[in-house]
């Protein structure tokens, strides 16, 4: 059975960054997008009841991210992103990042 992983990023990892996006009609839209680092790489995590983590650069490796949400304050109602609707993942030298395109709607905005 898979467990439920839930991470808390803090703010100073998380920019609101304007992208520019190609519509189907071929015309360009500018879109707020929220991107970060998700995961740290090879650095020790804050205390996490009696331990501490340290995550390899390796970590992410054949993990499947086909279908991961992006939400505000872990409330299902506010979703940020969702793999299926553009939220992606880079994996780099320091960590794991993330871009998530909000929805257009007067909660994600």
């Amino acid at each position: 059975m898979n467990e439920l992983e839930r991470r808390v990023l803090p703010i100073q990892d998380i920019a609101i960054e304007q992208r520019t996006f190609k519509r189907a009609d071929g015309t360009e839209e500018t879109r707020d997008v929220i991107a970060g680092k998700a995961i740290v790489f090879n650095e020790r995590s804050e205390v996490l009841g009696f331990f501490r983590e340290i995550i390899a650069p390796d970590a992410m490796e054949g993990c499947d991210v086909s279908d991961v949400v992006c939400l505000k304050n872990h409330d299902n109602n506010i979703p940020l992103g969702r793999t299926p609707n553009g939220l992606t993942f880079e994996t780099r030298a320091d960590g794991f990042y993330f871009v998530a395109t909000p929805p257009n709607t007067t909660t994600a905005k």
